[in-house]
C-alpha cells in the first residue's frame, strides 16, 4: 500500500496517510519512524555537544550563519518531537497499554527542553540572532546546554533508548490499536510540526541527517513528486545549515544533478566542521556506474512491504 507506507515519514515530516487503505503493517512503519527520528536526534545533540567547536573569530559570515541555523532547527525539531510525544503518543500508549504512568519519567525528562529552549529564544529572538552578536562565550554556554542535553537523552540507558524499547513496533501491534487507529494518532502528530517549523524544513533537516542506508530505507517510503519537486526548495530553506547537516547531499535521487553539486545552495565546502564521524559531507558527484542511493520505481508501482535495513534495527 503506497498510502500507507509513505506515512512512515509523516511521523517528523508530515506525509499524509489514508485510513481508507490499511494494508501492509503500519505498526512496523510506525516504528521505524521514531527510530529514524531518534538517530537523527542523536546526531544532532551529539553535534553540539561532543562535535567540532565552531571557532567564531576564524568563521566566516556564512559559517557563523549556518552554525545558528542549525542551532534553532535542531531546537524546533526537539520541540515538534516532544510535543508530538507529550499531546499523542504518550497518552496513547498509556490508553493501550491501562498503564497511566508509562513512560511517566520520559515525558518528566521533556522539562530539560523546555529549559534548553527558554534559554536559546531568549538569546535568539524568534531563532534568529545577526551573526556580529555571535561570540564564543555564547559557542561554549550552547555546547553546555546541548552536553546537559545529550546526558539525559543519549547516554546508555537513557530517555531515548527508554522509549525505543518500550514503544516498539511489537507493542502497537499486540495493543487493542488498529492500523487505522495508528495512522489516525500519525496524522494527529504531523499536524503538530507547523506550530514550531515549517514542514519542508523539518523534512529537509530530517533527510539530510540521514545516512544512506537511511535515506534508501525512506526514500521508498516518499511519494516521487516530494523528493523531485518539492525537496529542493525545502533544502533551500535550510541552506545555510546544511554544512553542518550530518549527512548533507546537493545532487543524485534526492536532488536533481547540478555541474557543481555543492554550488547549488552556495554552501562552503571546508571540511573543517566535518569532525569524526563524518568522512566527506559533500558528495558533488554520484558516478553513473553507481547503484542509486535512494531509487523509488515510480508511484504507482511501489507498494508497502517492510524492509530490514541493519541501521533501523537498534538506536
Amino acid at each position: 500500500n503506497n498510502q500507507a507506507s509513505m506515512g512512515v515519514l509523516s511521523f517528523m515530516t508530515g506525509m499524509p496517510t489514508n485510513k481508507a487503505d490499511e494494508g501492509g503493517d503500519f505498526y512496523e512503519a510506525f516504528a521505524q519512524g521514531q527510530i529514524a527520528t531518534h538517530k537523527v536526534l542523536r546526531r544532532t545533540i551529539h553535534s553540539l555537544s561532543d562535535g567540532p567547536t565552531l571557532q567564531v573569530n576564524a568563521a566566516t559570515d556564512d559559517e557563523k550563519a549556518g552554525w545558528l541555523q542549525y542551532v534553532t532547527l535542531t531546537i524546533e525539531f526537539l520541540q515538534v518531537h516532544h510535543a508530538q510525544e507529550d499531546r499523542f503518543v504518550f497518552p496513547a500508549a498509556r490508553r493501550v497499554s491501562n498503564n497511566p504512568h508509562l513512560l511517566a519519567g520520559e515525558e518528566n525528562e521533556h522539562k530539560i527542553v523546555d529549559d534548553l529552549v527558554k534559554w536559546w529564544y531568549k538569546v535568539a529572538k524568534n531563532g534568529f540572532l545577526p551573526t556580529e552578536r555571535l561570540t564564543q562565550a555564547l559557542v561554549g554556554e550552547t555546547r553546555r546546554h546541548f552536553a546537559a542535553l545529550q546526558w539525559v537523552m543519549c547516554a546508555m540507558g537513557g530517555h531515548l533508548g527508554r522509549e525505543a524499547l518500550t514503544l516498539t513496533a511489537g507493542f502497537w501491534r499486540r495493543s487493542s490499536m488498529t492500523e487505522g487507529e495508528l495512522m489516525d494518532l500519525n496524522d494527529d502528530m504531523h499536524r503538530v510540526i507547523p506550530l514550531y517549523m515549517k514542514k519542508g524544513s523539518a523534512l529537509a533537516f530530517f533527510v539530510m541527517n540521514l545516512n544512506d542506508d537511511e535515506k534508501r530505507f525512506f526514500d521508498e517510503r516518499v511519494s516521487y513528486p516530494v523528493r523531485k519537486w518539492f525537496f529542493p526548495t525545502y533544502c533551500e530553506e535550510i541552506k545555510k545549515a546544511l554544512p553542518f547537516c550530518a549527512f548533507p547531499r546537493f545532487e543524485g535521487p534526492w536532488l536533481p544533478a547540478t555541474t557543481d553539486g555543492h554550488k547549488r545552495f552556495g554552501v562552503n565546502r571546508d571540511p573543517r566542521w566535518s569532525g569524526h564521524v563524518r568522512q566527506s559531507w559533500f558528495v558533488a558527484h554520484t558516478p553513473k556506474s553507481a547503484p542509486s542511493l535512494i531509487m523509488l520505481p515510480s508511484p504507482m508501482q511501489s507498494g508497502y512491504h517492510t524492509m530490514s535495513y541493519p541501521m533501523m534495527q537498534s538506536v
